[in-house]
């Protein structure tokens, strides 16, 4: 009996909560407040909290990994409901579905949810170009900067 609770004393770590199925997650809250998911004592994922898509898709694969969405819910400060969303999200409209937010209340046409979503966020116009015009403003201001030290 002994050796049993040495062989896993390590898998009752203070800092890692078990999420069923033997699956641990520990937070960092220093920054940056990051997750990591482990299999037993394997890290399997891991994802840094504050940027909200990333968090979204760790909460997903961890259910999809066989996380208790209750557990899950508790550790990540979010409701069951939330996991929830995140998934309807994901199976209607993938990946994409998730990052730009589309909501299956609103519609349930990838099509309409693109359209819906133009105009929030992004660029318009052509990224090349602008990417271009960045680079070229990075290379004046160096070149500006160069010039004034050399005096």
């Amino acid at each position: 009996m002994a050796k049993q609770i040495e062989l896993f004393s390590d898998l009752n770590d203070d800092n890692k909560i078990s999420l069923g199925n033997g699956l641990f997650i520990e937070i960092k809250t220093k920054y940056p407040y990051t997750a990591y998911l482990y299999r037993y004592d394997t890290l399997i994922k891991q994802a840094q909290l504050g940027d909200r898509i990333a968090k979204r898709l760790f909460i997903v694969e961890a259910v999809e990994f066989g996380a208790m969405k209750s557990r899950l819910a508790s550790v990540m400060e979010i409701s069951r409901q939330t996991i929830d969303n995140y998934l309807g999200t994901k199976k209607h409209f993938g990946l994409e579905g998730l990052v730009h937010g589309y909501s299956p209340s609103v519609s349930k046409s990838l099509h309409k949810q693109r359209e819906l979503k133009v105009g929030q966020g992004g660029i318009p116009g052509n990224k090349a170009r602008q990417l271009e015009e960045i680079r070229k403003k990075e290379k004046e201001e160096r070149a500006e900067n160069h010039s004034v030290s050399e005096y």
